[in-house]
């Protein structure tokens, strides 16, 4: 392609593109099949003269505001909704501080050549994703200026904006999020995301393998500590201890599982998980008088740990619990 060919309105119409942009072929805009062979012109920055290329400079960085803007809004307008509807707020802003946290800051495990999983959420992201990520935070730990040579044309058929999400607008994105959360708690602070030493915001969320049963980490470690200390799955497979367990748990004051997971679902769960076969003909849960006592341990710890509730009502909301539980 010649030099008079490199002009901001060839690049706008995606006629080339800039070998600084990220790049994803995978997602094309519709306009036609196009082989490798014949996607437009790459070409460097120094083969563009300095006025087109300021130009383009110019409508990167709007489109990349453009692109947070939007972005951060879904992710406040996402967490509004859920944060309004939940019984347990505070959990709930807890839980997002953390993910957010965790997301940024934290480990990335590579599980695979293509997949990685951010350590303390269990996140799956693509690992150039999360690489180009990493780099984008670190950068910003450095106090490094902010570059937005890497967001391509708006018809560039090497990135699809209506496709896929910038790695670096889904960081500014959530950083903006972890900024809007101060106001509903004040020690939620942008500045603690930039600090060499972070820290979770009240504590670390245990892991929790499985999002689509239980509702955080603890709820899941909730679940486990009563499978342990009740000797389940057991070589009886009696379902009736599991049953309670799922009573205790779906209760809207413990809301350790997802509210309308039927009992059916729980046991597809279980079944799967712990290979086992269990079939329950009742929704009758088991009970006995050391069991309320083992439920009532566990049930205390669960709330101190989650901070749901006030610590003088911890005692009380446990046995509601556990005189509803086999209602």
């Amino acid at each position: 392609m010649k030099t008079k060919d490199l002009t901001y309105e060839n690049w706008l119409e995606g006629k080339f593109e800039l070998d600084s942009v990220y790049r994803i072929t995978d997602f094309r805009p519709p306009k036609k099949p196009m082989a490798e062979s014949e996607l437009p012109p790459v070409v460097s920055e120094d083969k563009v003269g300095e006025l087109e290329l300021q130009k383009i400079k110019e409508e990167q960085s709007e489109l990349f505001k453009s692109m947070v803007d939007e972005l951060s809004q879904k992710f406040i307008d996402d967490f509004n909704e859920r944060y309004t509807r939940s019984e347990y707020p505070r959990e709930t802003l807890r839980i997002e501080a953390n993910k957010i946290i965790a997301t940024l800051r934290g480990k990335k495990l590579q599980i695979s050549s293509e997949e990685c999983q951010v350590e303390k959420t269990g996140q799956l992201m693509a690992f150039k994703f999360a690489k180009n990520l990493e780099y984008y935070v670190n950068g910003l730990l450095r106090g490094e200026p902010k570059s937005t040579k890497f967001v391509a044309s708006p018809n560039s058929f090497y990135f699809n904006s209506s496709k896929a999400v910038y790695p670096q607008v889904f960081a500014e994105s959530l950083v903006r999020l972890y900024g809007y959360l101060n106001k509903y708690n004040d020690s939620i602070d942008v500045i603690q995301l930039y600090k060499d030493e972070i820290q979770m915001f009240y504590k670390d969320i245990p892991y929790n393998p499985h999002e689509s049963i239980f509702t955080s980490g603890f709820g899941y470690h909730l679940f486990v500590n009563l499978e342990e200390i009740l000797g389940l799955p057991d070589i009886d497979n009696k379902p009736g201890d599991y049953v309670m367990i799922f009573k205790m748990l779906s209760h809207p004051v413990a809301n350790a599982i997802h509210n309308g997971l039927s009992l059916k679902e729980y046991f597809d769960f279980i079944n799967k998980t712990r290979k086992i076969d269990l079939n329950p003909k009742s929704n009758r849960a088991s009970s006995s008088l050391l069991k309320d006592n083992i439920l009532k341990y566990f049930l205390i710890r669960y709330f101190y740990q989650t901070k749901t509730i006030l610590d003088d009502e911890v005692y009380e909301l446990v046995d509601r619990v556990l005189q509803q539980k086999t209602t």
